[in-house]
Order: structure tokens, then C-alpha cells, then sequence
């Protein structure tokens, strides 16, 4: 069996909290696919 390694984000989740028209959504997942183009996202994924 191979052991899988989880690590925690570089990004601290509350973060949100410092973006100016974010109080109206839930997560960084909901901003980032309401605010960005759909090409922007894939682009992003890839990177991360």
C-alpha cells in the first residue's frame, strides 16, 4: 500500500476575510469560480 502525504494549504483560509467584495460568499471556491474566468481556473489548477 502506498502512503499518501497530506499537506495543509500555504494559504490560510481566513484570508478571505481581507478580500473587499468577498463578504458574500462561503469559500475561496465559490469566489474564485464566480470572479474568474473559467480558462484562469484551469490555468491555476494546473500550476497547483
Amino acid at each position: 500500500m502506498i502512503n499518501i502525504k497530506i499537506f495543509d494549504s500555504i494559504i490560510d483560509e481566513n484570508i478571505i476575510n481581507e478580500i473587499k467584495d468577498a463578504d458574500w460568499c462561503s469559500d475561496l471556491i465559490q469566489y474564485a469560480t464566480l470572479k474568474c474566468k473559467i480558462s484562469g481556473l484551469i490555468a491555476a489548477a494546473y500550476l497547483f
